[in-house]
């Protein structure tokens, strides 16, 4: 008895001189593209953390940060161009300090993973950029031992440049002969930045080491703010100034930043101190800094008698602003009108004149005074040239400068054309238009639907750090865009971006009904979410968004909402939060949230009913009896569309619609050797994350999952075959973390892997992974996506932009199968096939770059198992095909669990046949009803869907779209009209 049989030519053409062979990746910068807001196109980029000005060319500057690079201008910052930082292996940079009129001292900043050293972001050590020669060179190694650290500043000393000081969260270190071999000169201390002050004679200098009597990573840890002296050139700091510092009332944590002011008299100069405290307790602290909301700025002023050594010290006014820490430490002495800038959140001033005054501006972040700033800043410096003192400011929206004059608020102008740095924290392309895409992500004022053939934007949304977009893949219309990365909210448009719906929020079901607007849902969504968005490639209308603590979501065309779908503590309590009666996030930390969400979700085209998705692990240290077990969730019912929240939903006995399978973790290190964190993955120890799932197309039962285990070196993959789970890690190195993962779903579980160091590919055929990161920046990749009409992978990377690369290809060129043909999927360039394939228990698959030849005689021979069948396909990998793959075209389904509607008539369309062009009618109707219309190509495909129509009349121009039958349905006050139209 045949169960299943199936021969399939899906024909992807390439156009004549495309390479066929290419196995390695080739990347490119997509964009978007920085061009300093003119001519309306709204990209702004993202942050950069340190800024400096050659001391030999004031026109010469370099900005960085730990995100984007490093970058050089030749012209004052007018324009900018990347500086290759491969070569020296950087991912970030902090530390940035001219050593030469041909050198920049460059400190390292690794962004990613750590192994076995408890860490996420530290740093390395420094390296030299020759500038001219455009080469690299590494100084010594710093003695940190098994310490971890982040360099945070980098200075020589003014008269001796053989004496290089570098400043670290875990203390400062010296050295003495140009960095070959360092001395730690200050210990246990978290050091923010050195300044000098001369002599009154000679050339030597006083060294001031401000920051906080404790060390940290990335942020601010806790403790008092730091401010130390040495006399003798660094050797030694025996003078400590920490105590004069200013605190608010009753607070006990600060970290000061430093800077020189004017010189009042002959020995007398001026130094300035930015405390940036937060009213936490330690075992409140955040290490990545977000704790930092809240407290204050406080500003104090040093003087120091350089005839007599003495210091006296006055406390400016304490300002109260709203602290922001974590890098956010700017202060600078302005001349011109004797005001010290500073900022943290906010840039300020502090008109020195006016004593004690509280006087300060706030330039709100975008409103145009003044030239507007981003929030958040960074750095800032002041160069005089030639008597014209110019301010630079590095903050969260890239560079900005003023001209400084004595009187008037300056105005400050964009720097940031060529700066393409995006914190691209999810991104979607249209599978139509290659070139259009849909980002966002943190710092990211706006959403942008980006153009990258014309290198601007398209459109802009006003969204704030929002979490990026999707663009459904049948219909390039409908878009959804996230609101911002702190809320539910989110944005649609079924335009392609002309007119987008207003602002909206999550809410479950009214009871007794489906699909209908009931109460809200009241989540929160906190936090970045580099994944916020899942559509099934293989049935049409089903797009779906995973919010924290919430379950699944799947997007309502007709209604324009999301619907709850799933909700995982409905499938099986364990799943999150157990331990008794424990309510999501119980004591209220914001960072609790980031663990506990549905982290991924993968379809396989063997069933409409196949779904697996993830749920990440989270712990709360006020309720320890509260805890989520990272977990793989399998849908084991027989109809996904007759399941959603509240309804058939539940994890039982009677009618099980869902199985955990998660590897048994406590049993786990046996099975893949050292894994310290599988024995307890849940309580204290959060060392197992889930990052992506993808699900073989060829086998629905056949999974891998991408995870991030800051304790284990040696698991990254796992794999799992319908029973067991195994480690699929080989070739990965050891000291690189999982971030996300993507499938090519017309090759052999063709994988692409994103770490913080690269990206890599492996597929069933091979025996472990392989580097596939040629040209691409070091740095991680939120979120991955191919494109399978131009057939290119693209990479989201997180302070670079979007890239991409052509695919991978088979190896080998010719592939001559003969008698018999075993089940198996079969990859080269050209395939013959000249007998029989024998279905056994797998499919059979010929996927060809160029061609598939199925001979005379040849047959497939089908067998006695579901799921058993032949398909031959062309699916090229470094060039555009004239049709997809993954997409099907087939018939969309109808909306599920929708209200019954009646049929109508009345609708016309005409003229047809028709050479593309046709207008639809919409009949009667109240002049306030709203009409769905959707049309569907001959192939099934939903190619237009559009709501709230009050239009009566409608033009379309299809020309360019396939000959045939296309079927229009247009929905009003529960009526169903529909028609076809023929377009030949």
């Amino acid at each position: 008895m045949i169960k299943y049989l199936r021969v399939v030519l899906f024909v992807l053409l390439l156009p004549l001189g495309t390479s066929m062979y290419a196995q390695y990746s080739n990347w490119s910068f997509v964009g978007p593209v920085s061009n300093n807001n003119a001519n309306g196109h709204e990209f702004e980029p993202a942050q950069v953390h340190k800024i400096v000005i050659d001391p030999a060319n004031l026109n010469h500057l370099f900005t960085g940060g730990t995100f984007a690079g490093l970058w050089e201008s030749n012209n004052a910052g007018a324009s900018w161009q990347n500086v290759n930082t491969n070569p020296a292996g950087f991912n970030g940079v902090l530390g940035l300090c001219f050593l030469s009129s041909t050198q920049l001292l460059v400190g390292n900043y690794h962004v990613g993973f750590n192994a076995g050293l408890g860490s996420h972001d530290v740093s390395t050590g420094v390296k030299i950029y020759n500038f001219q020669s455009q080469t690299w060179s590494s100084l010594g190694a710093l003695p940190v031992g098994s310490q971890n650290y982040v360099i945070k500043n980098i200075s020589v000393y003014p008269s001796d440049h053989t004496i290089i000081f570098v400043c670290t969260s875990i203390g400062l270190f010296r050295s003495q002969d140009s960095g070959a071999t360092w001395t730690e000169v200050i210990s246990n201390k978290y050091a923010e930045n050195m300044v000098f002050i001369a002599k009154t004679s000679g050339t030597d200098y006083f060294c001031y080491v401000a920051g906080s009597n404790a060390v940290g990573l990335w942020g601010e840890p806790p403790g008092t703010p730091m401010l130390m002296e040495s006399s003798d050139k660094g050797l030694t700091f025996p003078v400590d100034l920490s105590s004069s510092i200013t605190l608010g009332s009753g607070q006990t944590r600060g970290h000061s930043t430093a800077c020189i002011g004017p010189q009042n008299s002959t020995s007398d100069r001026q130094l300035f101190t930015m405390t940036n405290e937060t009213p936490g307790t330690p075992e409140g602290w955040d290490p990545y800094g977000w704790d930092m909301y809240g407290g204050g700025l406080y500003l104090d002023q040093f003087s120091k008698n350089t005839n007599t050594n003495a210091v006296t010290h006055t406390a400016l006014s304490p300002y109260g602003l709203s602290g922001m820490g974590g890098l956010r430490e700017a202060v600078a002495y302005d001349p011109v009108n004797n005001y010290l800038w500073f900022g943290s959140q906010h840039l300020n001033y502090l008109d020195l004149a006016s004593g004690n005054a509280t006087y300060y501006v706030q330039y709100s972040t975008h409103s145009g005074v003044n030239g507007g700033i981003h929030d958040d800043m960074h750095d800032i410096e002041i160069v005089n040239n030639a008597g014209q003192y110019t301010m630079y400011v590095a903050h969260d929206g890239g560079v900005v400068s003023s001209s400084l004059s004595s009187g008037p608020v300056p105005y400050f102008s964009r720097l940031n054309f060529g700066l393409n740095v995006c914190l691209v924290n999810g991104f979607s392309g249209s599978e139509d238009q290659p070139n259009i895409y849909a980002l966002g992500g943190g710092d990211i004022v706006n959403t942008d639907i980006y153009d990258a053939n014309l290198q601007q934007d398209k459109y802009t949304l006003s969204t704030w750090e929002n979490d990026g977009a999707i663009i459904d893949k049948f219909n390039s219309n409908n878009m959804i865009f996230d609101a911002n990365s702190y809320g539910g909210a989110y944005l649609t448009t079924s335009d392609g971006g002309a007119t987008v719906s207003g602002t909206k929020s999550y809410y479950a079901p009214a009871s007794g009904s489906t699909f209908a607007q009931g109460t809200s849902d009241g989540t929160d969504a906190w936090g970045f979410m580099p994944h916020n968005y899942y559509q099934d490639p293989y049935r049409a209308g089903r797009i779906f968004q995973g919010k924290d603590q919430t379950g699944i979501y799947q997007y309502d065309w007709p209604s324009q909402s999301f619907v709850a779908k799933i909700k995982p503590f409905n499938i099986q309590p364990n799943i999150v939060w157990s331990g008794g009666p424990c309510s999501p996030n119980p004591s209220g930390d914001w960072n609790l949230q980031g663990w506990v969400r549905v982290n991924g979700m993968s379809f396989s085209p063997q069933t409409p009913n196949s779904l697996h998705f993830l749920v990440d692990g989270g712990y709360d240290p006020a309720h320890p009896a509260c805890y989520a077990n990272p977990s793989v969730i399998k849908y084991i019912g027989s109809n996904l569309d007759d399941v959603w929240s509240g309804h058939n939903d539940a994890y039982n006995a009677s009618n099980p619609q869902w199985a955990n399978v998660s590897p048994s973790w406590a049993s786990f290190a046996s099975t893949v050797g050292n894994c310290t964190s599988c024995a307890n993955v849940a309580g204290a120890d959060l060392g197992i994350q889930f990052k992506d799932i993808e699900t073989s197309p060829w086998n629905k039962d056949r999974i891998y999952v991408a995870l991030y285990m800051p304790n284990n070196p040696t698991v990254r993959v796992l794999k799992y075959d319908g029973t067991t789970w195994s480690n699929y890690s080989d070739g990965l190195p050891p000291n690189e973390g999982s971030y996300a993962m993507v499938m090519d779903h017309a090759s052999n579980d063709g994988l692409y892997l994103a770490t913080d160091m690269g990206i890599y590919f492996r597929d069933a055929n091979m025996s472990s992974w392989i580097p596939y990161s040629n040209d691409l920046p070091i740095m991680f990749s939120r979120q991955l996506e191919i494109n399978y009409k131009e057939n290119t992978i693209r990479a989201g990377i997180y302070g670079r932009g979007i890239w991409k690369s052509p695919l991978s290809c088979p190896n080998q060129t010719n592939l001559s199968l003969m008698t018999p043909i075993a089940a198996n999927i079969y990859e080269a360039n050209y395939i013959t096939a000249s007998a029989n394939a024998t279905l056994t228990l797998s499919p059979t698959v010929f996927r060809g770059t160029n061609s598939v030849t199925l001979n005379p005689g040849f047959k497939a021979v089908p067998g006695n198992t579901p799921n058993t069948y032949c398909l031959a396909l062309i699916h090229g990998c470094s060039g555009g095909g004239t049709s997809t793959y993954q997409y099907h075209r087939m018939q969309a389904p109808p909306e599920p669990h929708a209200p019954k509607k009646t049929e109508a008539s009345g609708l016309t369309a005409y003229p047809s046949p028709n050479d593309g062009h046709f207008t639809v009618l919409i009949p009667g109707g109240d002049d306030e009803d709203r009409a769905t219309v959707t049309i569907y190509d001959p192939y099934g495909k939903q190619v237009f869907l559009r709501g709230n129509i009050l239009e009566r009349q409608l033009s379309f121009d299809f020309s360019e779209f396939p000959k045939g039958m296309y079927l229009i349905q247009c929905v009003m006050d529960g009526k169903v009209m529909s028609m076809k139209v023929l377009n030949q």
